[in-house]
């Protein structure tokens, strides 16, 4: 509270004993309490993975009223004493306002999600290969192959991107081949030295690799269409040479539309 002194003086100027003040009113429901617990509500009937916090984040705002006027309330001055609500208030006013996680020009603070790309290109195609093809056990980053095991030490874990045990191997890989060289069809030597080991390793002869098809690639998507040999410079197949077995190894080129 603080002391009014105009009023002070208008009221009690002979009473000395006395002194004319006003207090603000301890009490929960105010608000950013509002806001809070209405973003909490909202966030509640969104997910299911962390339910259990938010319906006891909301038990603790139990006296506190759901916000009635989001503008009005977002419009509330916050006194010095309250500065750890600001950074809370806007996150409530993008999920309560529905805005986006996006850059743009101003002077409000904005936040961003960063999503590997490599990682959800990945996903999706698993995801999408999964849907397609129900009845074969496509697995996600498997392991338990090395490519250096002697006497017990293991070393450098091969992990390719999706794999049908004893049948395929395929690897995605979210960027666009560089076209200009027409012997290597732009794809990058490192990554057919990593599609041989995998080979070798789980051994299996059928390898692809999956880029993403966009207008950039389609005219590289239509040049792998013909099959012709590689080592001439001209083969959709790269036949690497036999190693283990008397068949060849295999990497077919592939490009997974977007949407699928």
């Amino acid at each position: 509270g603080k002391l009014l002194f105009s009023e002070h003086i208008k009221q009690n100027l002979v009473h000395k004993e006395k002194f004319f003040t006003s207090c603000d009113e301890f009490v929960l429901d105010i608000a950013p309490n509002r806001l809070i617990k209405s973003t909490l509500n909202f966030l509640k009937s969104k997910t299911n993975i962390n339910k259990f916090r938010l319906i006891k984040s909301l038990q603790m705002l139990d006296e506190v009223e759901f916000s009635k006027n989001y503008e009005k309330d977002f419009s509330y001055k916050i006194s010095r004493h309250f500065d750890y609500y600001e950074n809370l208030l806007l996150w409530c006013k993008i999920f309560l306002k529905n805005e986006s996680f996006m850059s743009y020009h101003g002077k409000n603070e904005a936040f961003v999600l960063l999503f590997s790309m490599e990682k959800l290109f990945e996903d999706y195609v698993a995801y999408m290969l999964k849907k397609a093809n129900p009845n074969k056990n496509i697995k996600t980053q498997s392991s338990g192959k090395y490519l250096i095991s002697k006497n017990d030490e293991k070393c450098f874990m091969l992990k390719p991107d999706l794999y049908i045990e004893n049948e395929m191997i395929l690897d995605t890989k979210w960027k666009i081949p560089d076209s200009d060289e027409d012997k290597k069809q732009g794809i990058v030597q490192s990554d057919l030295y990593q599609m041989f080991a995998y080979a070798c390793k789980f051994k299996i002869h059928d390898i692809k690799l999956i880029y993403p098809l966009c207008d950039r690639t389609m005219k590289l998507k239509e040049k792998f269409e013909s099959p012709l040999v590689f080592n001439a410079g001209k083969h959709f197949w790269f036949e690497f040479e036999k190693h283990y077995s008397k068949r060849d190894i295999k990497v077919q080129v592939l490009f997974a539309p977007l949407p699928f």
